[in-house]
């Protein structure tokens, strides 16, 4: 199993014995003592600057701007995609990146 299932099952267990110990149907909570697995995040790949060229010399218009703005932004999809004209500043040179939050509310 995964170190992020095993831990979200451990939780589970923990809090059943837990209860089982404060309602007095055992004595010693036998998972105490025992420690999650810690979760290793992955190193993130970027590309190197002959990658990227290689990219850019096979993407179309559209894409191509896209792939170098988010390579020199280091822009995620969702803020690269989120982005509107007034985001741009040309005279600044910026690009303001907004939080945007949404909810199945205010979808309704």
């Amino acid at each position: 199993m995964k170190p992020n299932t095993v831990r979200n099952e451990l939780t589970v267990i923990k809090l059943i014995f837990k209860h089982a110990q404060r309602w007095g149907y055992i004595k010693y909570n036998p998972t105490q003592d025992i420690e999650r697995p810690k979760i290793e995040k992955p190193e993130i790949e970027i590309l190197s600057p002959v990658e990227l060229e290689k990219l850019l010399e096979k993407s179309e218009k559209p894409y191509k701007t896209a792939f170098l703005t988010a390579f020199l932004t280091g822009m995620r999809a969702g803020e690269l995609w989120g982005l509107q004209w007034s985001d741009i500043d040309w005279n600044s040179k910026q690009i303001h990146v907004r939080l945007i939050m949404e909810t199945a509310i205010s979808k309704a």
